[in-house]
Parts: C-alpha cells; sequence; structure tokens
C-alpha cells in the first residue's frame, strides 16, 4: 500500500434488491437523503464511468467527484477530489436471495489530506461508513414505498 493510503471495507445482506440499491446510489442529487455526510451533490450527465460532478460535503469544502466505474446494477464507484489526494468509494451489489443484497463499500483514502483526516477522525469515520449502509437500505425502502417508482431492474 502506498504511502498515505487507508483502506477500509464494509459489507452486509441488506432488504431489497441490487437495482434499487443502484437507482438510490446514481441519483447523486439525493445522496443527502441516505448519507447525513452530504449537504449537495450533482452529475453533469448519465451516471456512467467518467461522468464528473461537485460535491458538498459537510465537513469540509466543495469537491469534485468522478465515476470511476459504473456496471448497471452491480458495481458504482464514485471519486472524490480532495486536496493533494483523493477518496474512492465502491459500492458491489450481488443478490443474495429472493429480497436480499450483499453490499460491499469499499472506500479508499489517498494523499496526505485524506490520510491525515482519517487518523485523526478514525472512529468518526468508521461509524460514519458502518451506518452509511443502514441509512442507504433504509433509503431503499423508502423509494420502494413510492408510487411510479420501479419494481424491477
Amino acid at each position: 500500500m502506498a504511502l498515505f493510503q487507508k483502506k477500509v471495507s464494509h459489507q452486509s445482506v441488506l432488504s431489497g434488491l441490487p437495482f434499487e440499491y443502484f437507482e438510490v446510489i446514481s441519483n447523486v442529487s439525493k445522496w443527502y437523503l441516505w448519507n447525513p455526510n452530504i449537504l449537495h451533490a450533482s452529475l453533469a450527465g448519465p451516471f456512467e464511468s467518467g461522468a464528473k460532478g461537485s460535491c458538498m460535503p459537510q465537513d469540509y469544502t466543495y469537491t469534485e467527484l468522478m465515476i470511476g466505474e459504473s456496471v448497471r446494477n452491480s458495481i458504482a464507484e464514485l471519486i472524490f477530489f480532495v486536496p493533494a489526494g483523493s477518496i474512492t468509494v465502491r459500492y458491489e451489489l450481488n443478490q443474495v436471495a429472493e429480497n436480499a443484497t450483499h453490499v460491499k463499500r469499499n472506500v479508499c483514502l489517498k494523499g496526505i489530506f485524506a490520510y491525515c483526516r482519517f487518523i485523526v477522525y478514525k472512529k468518526a469515520f468508521l461509524k460514519h461508513y458502518a451506518e452509511t449502509l443502514k441509512a442507504l437500505e433504509k433509503q431503499v425502502m423508502i423509494v420502494r414505498q413510492q408510487p411510479g417508482t420501479s419494481t424491477r431492474g
């Protein structure tokens, strides 16, 4: 592993189907509904590899973002560009039962800024990472109940 790099992974089996998770994750302008660290986010164009946008996290400044890898209903990789580095968040979605999805969230912090923030706020980061999966599941259940939402991938 490179100097000033930290990798963290959380995974859980959650209620819902992979396409439902992909729909919620790919709806960038609504991230704030399930990620308490995001005040605002936008994407210029469709959610696909190479698409660019911006994000305003709660605890630091405006951040540019880019979609790294996007495989519909399976992989969503988000790259946030922070001073002197980046934070990559990769969601891997796999159906494991009729109404259950294994969601794996890998986070890679690169660069002195991201690495130092992790070291200083490690406990809060780890708590946030774990809580975000549950909040994501809750948002999937809310979207599922809304009229006019899709029920197939």
